[in-house]
């Protein structure tokens, strides 16, 4: 049913990221789908990682971790932004055509008061995406 399944990826380690990544995983097991994982971030450092070359080598080892552990076909994808905050919706909307990726894994927190002033990424990306998103919380 599903080809290619796109997962962002927050390095930060936070408990709705986990579970989004082992729902991609088992999507991705299910459909014998790829799955892409997506980073998006800055030179400047972050919680993450300090440079985009650690960022992207935490992303790389996470990927292969995940290739090994769950026989899957995965591969990272890191995509430079000058301001990842304001960028990342349409950074990802262009990275889900361009790839022609058929499925969306995102995590996304509980909402709260802070949606009435900054809209999700996730809510953006279900709302404006072609394909089939999946919110996890």
């Amino acid at each position: 049913m599903f080809k290619k399944i796109l997962i962002p990826v927050d390095l930060s380690d936070n408990q709705a990221q986990k579970k989004a990544l082992a729902t991609a995983v088992e999507m991705a097991r299910f459909h014998h789908a790829e799955l892409h994982a997506v980073s998006i971030g800055s030179n400047l450092p972050d919680p993450a990682a300090r440079t985009e070359t650690e960022r992207t080598t935490a992303l790389n080892a996470l990927i292969s971790d995940l290739r090994e552990q769950h026989n899957i076909d995965a591969s990272a994808h890191e995509i430079h932004s000058v301001d990842p905050g304001a960028e990342m919706d349409s950074l990802l909307m262009q990275f889900i055509e361009e790839s022609n990726i058929d499925l969306v894994v995102m995590s996304s927190h509980e909402p709260g008061m802070m949606e009435y002033f900054f809209p999700a990424h996730a809510g953006y990306i279900a709302a404006h995406a072609k394909i089939s998103v999946f919110v996890v919380r």
